[in-house]
């Protein structure tokens, strides 16, 4: 599995979408929403960046879910 289809599959079995956002890029890459979190994906290093109040850091994928629930 990709990094991209490991990513739709953990958010499906926690009842998000992982979904394009056409037309959105950063630093070359796709722009993608993660139920209500913007990230792009790194395959090449196998990293995922997510869109916070002071930029994009790199998060783990409980961590996004923590995101999506307010968490953080």
């Amino acid at each position: 599995m990709s990094l991209k289809e490991v990513i739709e599959a953990y958010a499906d079995d926690h009842g998000l979408i992982f979904v394009l956002k056409v037309g959105k890029m950063h630093n070359g890459r796709q722009i993608y929403g993660f139920g209500r979190v913007t990230v792009c994906v790194d395959s090449l290093n196998q990293v995922v960046f997510a869109l916070e109040k002071d930029g994009w850091s790199a998060v783990s994928l409980e961590l996004l879910l923590e995101m999506n629930h307010g968490h953080r």
